[in-house]
């Protein structure tokens, strides 16, 4: 802990080019340089100035170059923030930047506002209006807006977009089928057609067609006509009684009332839109409890409920349309970074919000559901995620909180129930990087239950224990989810006809799609044995039991009852081998027949150096060649496994080569 020379204070990330490292020792701001023993070289300094680069989050090093990752954290200013810039390695002076630049469909800079019909949502994105269906994968069009013209507010009627330019005090309509601006007015004033300062702007269908206008600077609403921008009334005066605004920083309409974050109050209130009366205010003022605000910078409304964007609690707070009572809230994503909210707009179920530092977010119904993206330059990955707070809407299961990288599209699943919430859903939510493509996430209800393959029976699980009595054996099963993914098995068994009790149950590490899962335990001859298991999905659906067949292990040794050997094997005692002895051979032709019933059989005998190998026949049917060759001697060993479709009495008839010695130890039936 110290300085750079001899010690570091908050290093965050090393990397290296294959000679040198290089260490972001983070509130030293420097970036200290060690050779390939670790021995300090040189720490080296960051620009300042109006080049300073502000926060650098990441960084890698090549043979000719150290790139940095600049974060503002929120905070702006001067430098290279939200930006890569490209240094040499033993001065860092900066030879390239990329990153915020000239706006495009997939590249924000200075993201303010945005409105949606029935068809597109409508983003302004500094000099641009980038338009994304509402049904597609990515933004389509983007609008250029004539010079000197910014959005800082939208509104739409599905024909046209009316927007308000804070920094110019106008307000203008712009045709989305030309892309051309068809009327404004404003100019910086308090008359009937000047404006202060305009913050918000809301499309009203009464009268023919009409427009509120949040003049912020003269804490006032103007209305004037759709069509043609005059002015028609204008309502409130400073102060904080029914009526008044202080210091108002957005509007939204349900079509009849107007609500209006009037931030400097602390507080929403609701006016009628055709007499600009208040009708109801929310209460309790300043702070950070429920209902309370520390800027209520923005919000919108579907009629039922109001959302504002409380920016300094980062986060949104849901009321009441009737009486403005508080409801709930939902706090952003990543609270411990500076994600503050600063618009919202309520679009057919969902609340999108803008933060402050360019990312969009899409609240599912007003509260559960929040989904983010963070963008990045166009050679980093970038990743999205989801993720739940508070109650699923009803009928839906909670969905696993995972993302993606380094893909352009998505698909995460949600339990649902038809009858609950009338319908499937598939909701493709736009996301957005700071260059490259538009990201999309799709959310697809998943009602189907996994699916559990088969369940074979056991099978011995070599070198067995030196017992007659005891059998390790390994109970294989597996399945597969065609949706969301695997989240957990369950494996039970039932032992001489009892309940089902639970042996093993996979909680984690479960792939998403297909399984195999193995389960290693220890059978007694004798006992009748009966497996069962299932799959559960990530969210929630559960497959049906799968059943094994019931079975009862068995263990007949090299001369036991039933076993017949032909002339030329010896008997000898041999360590190792269950009973004490094997039986031998180095001749071809010579055959071991058991015959019994039988639903799998197994034969069970040692590798040698220099082993030969023996043919199995089933009820007279070739099943296939057993080798007993190996690098050493081991014991104990399965060497065949010949499954039945039907247990019944069957004949196993073991036939030797004579390409080398052969021994067979003891045998294994299911019966």
């Amino acid at each position: 802990y110290g300085s750079p020379a001899t010690a570091f204070h908050g290093p965050a990330e090393v990397t290296t080019d294959g000679s040198a490292v290089y260490v972001n020792d983070v509130l030293n701001a420097a970036v200290v340089k060690l050779n390939s023993t670790l021995g300090f070289l040189k720490a080296l300094a960051p620009p300042s100035g109006p080049n300073a680069w502000g926060t650098y989050l990441g960084m890698a090093a090549t043979a000719s170059a150290l790139y940095l990752v600049h974060n503002t954290d929120g905070n702006g200013g001067p430098g290279y923030n939200d930006q890569v810039t490209k240094n040499s390695r033993t001065t860092l002076a900066v030879s390239r930047v990329s990153g915020l630049g000239t706006p495009s469909l997939d590249k924000w800079l200075n993201p303010w506002a945005v409105a949606a019909d029935a068809v597109n949502t409508y983003v302004a994105n500094s000099s641009q209006i980038v338009i994304c269906p509402r049904t597609g994968t990515s933004c389509t069009a983007a609008i250029s807006m004539p010079p000197g013209y910014y959005a800082n507010a939208l509104a739409t009627d599905g024909t046209y977009l009316y927007g308000v330019d804070y920094g110019n005090s106008h307000v203008f309509k712009l045709s989305l089928a030309s892309g051309n601006i068809v009327a404004s007015y404003g100019t910086s004033g308090s008359g009937n057609d000047g404006l202060s300062l305009p913050m918000g702007i809301a499309y009203l269908p009464t009268g023919g067609g009409e427009i509120a206008i949040l003049d912020r600077g003269n804490n006032r609403v103007v209305i004037r006509q759709a069509s043609t921008l005059v002015y028609v009334t204008q309502g409130g005066s400073l102060g904080s009684g029914d009526g008044q605004l202080h210091d108002p920083h957005d509007i939204a309409t349900d079509g009849e009332f107007l609500y209006i974050a009037d931030s400097g109050n602390n507080r929403v209130v609701k006016w009628t839109a055709s007499t600009l009366l208040q009708t109801a205010a929310t209460t309790v003022g300043a702070g950070s409890g429920p209902g309370q605000f520390g800027l209520a910078n923005g919000l919108a409304t579907d009629g039922d409920s109001v959302w504002v964007a409380d920016y300094s609690n980062r986060r949104v707070e849901r009321f009441n349309a009737l009486d403005l009572g508080y409801l709930s809230q939902q706090a952003l994503p990543a609270a411990s970074m500076p994600h503050r909210p600063t618009r919202v707009a309520q679009i057919g179920g969902h609340l999108l919000v803008l933060d402050d530092i360019y990312r969009l977010y899409d609240l599912w119904g007003g509260g559960p559901l929040a989904l983010t993206a963070s963008p990045s330059d166009s050679t980093t990955p970038f990743s999205i995620s989801y993720a739940w707070s508070g109650a699923a809407p009803a009928g839906w299961t909670l969905a696993s909180n995972t993302g993606f990288v380094g893909a352009s599209t998505a698909t995460r699943y949600l339990g649902w129930s038809a009858s609950a919430v009338g319908g499937a859903v598939n909701i493709a939510v736009n996301t957005f990087s700071s260059s490259g493509t538009p990201q999309t996430i799709n959310l697809v209800a998943d009602a189907a239950p996994p699916v559990v393959d088969a369940m074979p029976p056991p099978v011995i699980d070599p070198p067995l224990t030196t017992s007659t009595s005891l059998l390790s054996a390994r109970i294989v099963f597996g399945g597969s989810d065609a949706a969301s993914g695997l989240a957990s098995a369950q494996l039970q068994r039932s032992i001489n006809g009892g309940a089902y009790t639970q042996v093993l149950a996979w909680t984690a590490g479960l792939p998403t799609s297909g399984i195999g899962l193995a389960f290693d335990t220890t059978l007694k001859t004798g006992t009748t044995y009966r497996f069962r298991a299932r799959l559960s999905d990530r969210v929630g659906n559960v497959s049906a039991w799968k059943y094994g067949a019931a079975f009862v292990p068995a263990m007949a040794q090299e001369n036991g009852a039933g076993v017949t050997a032909s002339a030329g094997w010896s008997r000898p005692a041999t360590a190792g081998a269950i009973g004490g002895y094997v039986r031998t051979t180095s001749a071809a032709g010579k055959t071991i027949t058991i015959t019994g019933v039988m639903s799998q059989f197994m034969v069970i005998g040692p590798v040698t150096v220099g082993g030969g190998s023996f043919k199995v026949y089933a009820d007279g049917v070739l099943k296939g060649t057993a080798l007993t060759s190996g690098g050493s001697t081991v014991n104990r060993l399965l060497l065949g496994l010949v499954p039945f479709a039907t247990k019944k009495v069957h004949t196993i008839k073991l036939v030797s080569v004579g390409d080398g010695p052969i021994s067979i130890d003891a045998f294994v039936l299911f019966r």
